[in-house]
């Protein structure tokens, strides 16, 4: 690739690494504190000490949700510490992203040894390794050139290839299939034997998959998106059968075929994103607010970040994190497209949500507090981090045919232009 070309995909395409490495300062923050609180720290008398703890773990059998949420928390790490490190994402990035993930591990199971209500654990460390590597992984896909066409455009739209990633996470969790037949029957009875379809289920799966089909549009293009959403649509029903404790609805499956249909009778791109916004916006508040049913008492309202994740199931934990950094992440990700900055539009998105939060004190049973705003300003400050906004793929496409016939001074001309174009969209 030339000068022009590999200038333009750097400074235009790939995240400023300075964004992305308060993106991971904030993560390894945030696994920190997850981690050690209520910071209840104190020392052990007459103990063995945080190391032969750990060696004398090395060999239990760790519970299956247990040994899932400690991979997915170290996921995020691997993946920002993988584009931050280096331009250009090889071994030595690899390495020192693995180096940091495993040396916050160590650090964080020796401090859980002085921490009241903590355990320190070798099949945390092992789940945290593996957790690191395998964001290692996806940020070392997401650093590649392909000459495959789909892996190179998934890898040329990071967010919402990572946003509909966090979809799959939460809809096929715990990722576990089975062979038993008597399993895929019990999936299919609500689907043959107890078909119900209510409106509020209907319009949930309607706004989720028309986002859904949005976002394979942006990474794939007009012309191939409606088969590889047909594509994706038929996997995620073929593994809800496989998976156990999955199961696959009416409501699912009318709402990928109504928004499917909404997508296709749409006339353009500009469309249907807009049509997204609005169906994905009320899908958020009344995610927040249902069942809509409203006390005239206030509850109280918590202003502790995480507080909810740290004291409930870690199954349910790991579901409510992937659904929500879809839903806010995607409705983030669809103001963006349609024209507002990322920063705008988290900040929008997060007002929605906190505004949300303070009117679920009215409404019992449900957990008031200040933990979704910040998750979707942080899930908005990744986003941006990745390049939400940047330079649209078919533009560049047709930029790059341009470059390959120019000079070298041409191409510095164009790619000082693009990035004027790219800080005034900022």
């Amino acid at each position: 690739m030339d000068l022009g070309l590999r200038l333009i995909l750097d400074a235009h395409v790939t995240p400023t690494v300075g964004n992305l490495r308060l993106a991971l300062i904030a993560i390894i923050g945030m696994i920190a504190y997850g981690s050690l609180y209520p910071f209840d720290f104190h020392l052990v008398s007459g103990g063995i000490g945080p190391f032969r703890t750990l060696l004398d773990g090395w060999d239990k059998t760790p519970g299956r949700g247990d040994f899932i949420s400690n991979v997915l928390l170290y996921v995020p790490l691997g993946f920002v510490g993988t584009v931050t490190v280096g331009r250009r994402v090889g071994l030595a990035q690899l390495a020192l992203t693995m180096l940091i993930g495993i040396g916050l591990s160590l650090a964080v199971e020796v401090a859980q040894y002085y921490d009241g209500g903590r355990d320190t654990e070798a099949t945390d460390l092992y789940a945290n390794t593996l957790g690191t590597l395998i964001g290692a992984a996806v940020g070392w896909f997401f650093g590649q050139d392909f000459r495959l066409p789909l892996l190179r455009d998934v890898s040329a739209n990071r967010a919402p290839a990572l946003l509909l990633t966090s979809w799959l996470g939460y809809r096929l969790y715990p990722y576990v299939p089975t062979i038993d037949a008597h399993k895929y029957w019990d999936a299919l009875k609500p689907l043959i034997l107890y078909p119900q379809l209510t409106p509020d289920a209907l319009f949930r799966h309607v706004a989720i998959w028309l986002v859904i089909c949005v976002m394979i549009e942006k990474i794939a293009g007009g012309r191939r998106a409606g088969l590889l959403i047909a594509r994706f649509a038929a996997i995620i029903v073929l593994a809800s059968i496989l998976i156990i404790t999955t199961q696959v609805t009416l409501a699912q499956i009318a709402g990928i075929a109504i928004a499917y249909t909404i997508w296709r009778l749409l006339p353009s791109s500009e469309a249907r994103v807009a049509v997204a916004i609005v169906l994905m916006g009320i899908n958020i508040v009344i995610f927040r607010l249902e069942p809509f049913i409203f006390s005239a008492t206030p509850g109280p309202y918590s202003w502790m970040p995480f507080l909810s994740f740290m004291q409930g199931s870690i199954d349910v934990d790991v579901q409510s994190f992937f659904e929500k950094f879809f839903l806010y992440g995607g409705l983030i990700w669809l103001l963006s497209e349609a024209g507002l900055a990322t920063r705008l539009s988290t900040l929008a998105v997060s007002a929605v949500v906190l505004l949300a939060s303070f009117v679920q004190v009215f409404v019992p049973g449900r957990s008031a507090e200040i933990t979704d705003a910040i998750l979707a300003l942080a899930t908005g400050e990744f986003l941006r981090a990745l390049g939400a906004g940047t330079v649209d793929r078919m533009r560049l496409s047709a930029l790059f045919g341009v470059l390959r016939a120019k000079s070298l001074t041409q191409q510095l001309t164009v790619v000082e232009t693009v990035g004027e174009h790219a800080e005034a969209a900022e």
